[in-house]
């Protein structure tokens, strides 16, 4: 079956319309300056820090050299265009062209994507749909027609929008060399865009606070092995301190989650207000909440991530029934069950403090990495 590959698809579909949307100004400037084709490196080469096979940006197919280049910038009857090529699409929904347009009742991507054969063997040779992606999330399918050249995507494009793009290939000065040079530039304008050192800002505590949830437990447990025994001497401490911890990583985690698909908004699988009310929705949340941190995961590292999400959640519940079991055990309640599931739960308990470093030494892991990533 044909794919699209992840570092042209992330970088069309994704890393360029969300910065589009969060920056309109910043894009525009820095892609018709003098320095656009280093910018426009930037962030090729930022999109494939995100996937598995980073691809070049330029290659031959059918004979022909493809690069990813801006072609040009037209502003007409009030309405501004930024023509992009790609390098060659070899599979389908991988993007030919790409448009960015300035309307006065708001800002879309356009993208001239590649499609199937009528027996979906292969791309088709011809043909190819124009798709419309706007600001408020809505994508819009303009339609399959022949033609894969700049010439059909100019005239497509300008059909939507209603304007001639005639001559936007010459719209731009030529690119000196002492311009170009100035690709170090580039990073310090993606990052005014909304990528590249924007970091959600309760990261470090949430940090903090879970290396220390984490790490107390351990260091009494390794004091303990070497005959230090300091548990019963801190309990007084230790009994208040521990759920003051715990509550203030609750608080910090549902922040940090908000922050991070704030600002990867277009890149996260859930949206910033999604993916904090989803852990209100009763027992849907014991499936949703694993699924907000790996969406964190996945904005910012493009993907992965599943098997640790699922083994933290994992070890995060076994922690949770064997803190309930405890409580309920100190206040001489007795096991809240019986029969093999009383067995189990015993045994575990004698393991416990392992399942409870476990489950924020891990949580720890995910949070430093997600925030290292952004």
């Amino acid at each position: 079956m044909l794919t699209p590959r992840e570092h042209p698809t992330f970088f069309a579909k994704q890393l360029i319309p969300t910065h589009t949307f969060r920056s309109v100004d910043t894009m525009f400037t820095e892609l018709t300056g003098p320095k656009r084709e280093a910018f426009l490196m930037y962030l090729w080469q930022e999109a494939g820090k995100t996937v598995d096979k980073p691809l070049p940006h330029v290659a031959i197919a059918d004979g022909k050299l493809s690069k990813l280049e801006v072609v040009g910038a037209l502003k007409v009857g009030g309405i501004e265009v930024i023509v992009v090529s790609m390098p060659p699409a070899e599979n389908p929904n991988e993007a030919v062209f790409i448009a960015l347009a300035r309307k006065p009742d708001g800002v879309s991507v356009f993208f001239l994507e590649r499609c199937a054969n009528d027996d979906r063997s292969a791309v088709h040779p011809t043909e190819a749909v124009l798709a419309e992606l706007r600001a408020d999330g809505m994508r819009i399918n303009h339609g399959f027609a022949a033609g894969l050249d700049l010439d059909a995507f100019k005239r497509r494009v300008g059909g939507v929008l209603g304007v001639s793009l005639d001559g936007i290939e010459r719209s731009l000065p030529e690119i000196t060399a002492a311009a170009f040079m100035g690709a170090a530039g580039a990073s310090a304008a993606v990052a005014k865009a909304g990528g590249g050192g924007a970091k959600p800002g309760v990261g470090p505590l949430l940090g903090v606070l879970l290396a220390l949830r984490a790490g107390l437990p351990l260091a009494l447990y390794l004091l303990g092995k070497l005959g230090i025994h300091l548990g019963m001497m801190l309990w007084p401490l230790l009994r208040v301190g521990y759920p003051a911890l715990s509550l203030g990583i609750g608080i910090c985690l549902l922040v940090w989650v908000y922050q991070v698909h704030a600002l990867r908004r277009g890149q996260a699988s859930f949206s910033p207000g999604m993916a904090v009310g989803v852990w209100f929705i009763p027992v849907a949340n014991m499936f949703l909440i694993p699924m907000t941190i790996r969406s964190a995961w996945k904005a910012a590292f493009g993907g992965g991530g599943v098997l640790l999400v699922l083994v933290w959640w994992l070890a995060w519940l076994m922690e949770i029934g064997l803190e309930t079991v405890r409580n309920m055990m100190m206040m001489g309640q007795g096991m809240p069950f019986g029969g093999d599931l009383a067995e189990i739960m015993m045994m575990t308990m004698n393991y416990g403090i392992f399942v409870e470093i476990g489950a924020y030494g891990l949580l720890w892991y995910i949070v430093r990495s997600v925030n290292e990533r952004l």
